[in-house]
C-alpha cells in the first residue's frame, strides 16, 4: 500500500493533468466560436479561415472526452466540430456535370512578382494548355515572359505594376470588349473581356483582392467583393471571375459575393484544393448557374506562393 502522501502527490498530479487537458480543449476550440464574429472584426474573419485544421485538431479531443464521459466539455468540443464539418462537407459532395460536347480550359495563376522561375511558369502554360490564362502580380521583371506568351496566345491584355497589383488576360480565343477597370477605390486594376464559346458570349472578370492584414485593408477588400458582385448581378449572359480574391469558402463575406452576385463556387464537388502555400484555397473561380465545371485541380509549383488554378468549363 502505498504511503498516504504518495496517494495525495498522485491526486494532485492527475488534478493538475485533468485541468491542463480541458483548458487546451477549449483553447483549440475557441477559435471556431470566435469566428461566428467574422462580420464584427476584421481578426474574427481571419479565423474563418482554418475550419479544416479546426475539425481535424478537435478530433482527438472528441474521443478522448467521449472515453472519459466528461459531457459537458464534449458538448462544448462537439458542436465546435460541427460547425466545422458542415462547412466542409458540401466540398466533397459531387455530381458530375453531364458530358459536354466542347469544354473551354481557363486558368488563374498568381506569379508572385519577385518570382525568379519564369522559364517554369511557361513549362507550367504549356503542360496545362488553357484557352486563357489570368496571370497576377506581374511587373516589369516579367515582362519578357508575357511578351513570349503574347506569341502563344494572340489576344491579351496587359498592365505591369511595381509591386503586387500587375495584371495580364492572354487568349487564344478573340476577345471582345477587353479593358481594364478598377473594382472598388483600392486603385488594383482588374480586367474584364468577352468571349464567344460555341457562339455564345460569355462575360469573363480578372481581379486581385487586396488581403485583408489590418481594417483599412479587409474594408478595401470588402468594398472589392460587393461591387463584384453588383458588377456581375447585372450581367444577364454567362459570367465568370476569377484570380486572387485573398478570402476563403468559409468567410461570411464569400457567401456575400456568391449570393449578392448570383454566383456558384467550381470548388463544390472538387475538395478543399489549397493554392496558396499549400494551406488555404484563396484562388478561385466563381460562375453563374448557366456554366457547368467539368474539371477543377490545383496545377504544378513554379516557384511563386500560390499555384495555379485550372478550370475546365463549359455552357449547360
Amino acid at each position: 500500500m502505498p504511503p498516504r502522501g504518495d496517494t495525495l502527490l498522485n491526486a494532485s498530479a492527475r488534478t493538475v493533468v485533468r485541468h491542463v487537458f480541458s483548458l487546451c480543449t477549449i483553447l483549440f476550440a475557441l477559435p471556431t466560436y470566435l469566428a461566428l464574429g467574422a462580420r464584427f472584426w476584421w481578426v474574427l474573419d481571419l479565423a474563418t479561415h482554418f475550419c479544416v485544421f479546426y475539425a481535424i485538431s478537435l478530433l482527438p479531443f472528441v474521443a478522448i472526452l467521449l472515453l472519459a464521459k466528461r459531457w459537458r466539455l464534449l458538448t462544448f468540443v462537439s458542436v465546435a466540430m460541427a460547425i466545422n464539418v458542415l462547412q466542409l462537407v458540401p466540398f466533397y459532395s459531387f455530381t458530375r456535370a453531364p458530358a459536354a460536347s466542347a469544354t473551354l480550359r481557363i486558368a488563374s495563376i498568381n506569379v508572385l512578382y519577385n518570382n525568379s522561375q519564369h522559364e517554369r511558369l511557361l513549362d507550367v502554360v504549356r503542360q496545362e494548355s488553357p484557352e486563357i490564362v489570368l496571370l497576377l502580380e506581374v511587373d516589369a521583371s516579367w515582362d519578357s515572359t508575357l511578351a513570349t506568351l503574347k506569341d502563344e496566345f494572340p489576344y491579351s491584355l496587359i498592365e505591369t505594376r511595381t509591386g503586387s497589383f500587375g495584371i495580364a488576360l492572354f487568349s487564344k480565343l478573340p476577345l471582345e470588349d477587353l479593358q481594364l477597370f478598377e473594382i472598388g477605390s483600392s486603385g488594383i486594376p482588374s480586367v474584364k473581356a468577352t468571349v464567344r464559346f460555341q457562339g455564345t458570349p460569355v462575360q469573363i472578370v480578372g481581379t486581385h483582392f487586396m488581403p485583408p492584414m489590418g481594417g483599412m485593408k479587409s474594408s478595401l477588400r470588402n468594398e472589392q467583393l460587393y461591387a463584384t458582385a453588383f458588377e456581375l448581378a447585372r450581367i444577364s449572359r454567362p459570367c465568370l471571375v476569377l484570380g486572387d480574391l485573398n478570402i476563403t469558402p468559409w468567410s461570411p463575406f464569400f457567401r456575400d459575393l456568391l449570393r449578392k452576385g448570383n454566383l456558384l463556387n467550381s470548388q463544390v464537388g472538387f475538395g478543399i484544393q489549397p493554392s496558396w502555400l499549400g494551406v488555404l484555397p484563396i484562388d478561385h473561380l466563381l460562375h453563374s448557374a448557366d456554366i457547368s465545371i467539368h474539371e477543377r485541380r490545383i496545377g504544378a509549383r513554379f516557384g511563386s506562393d500560390h499555384r495555379p488554378l485550372v478550370v475546365d468549363f463549359a455552357l449547360k
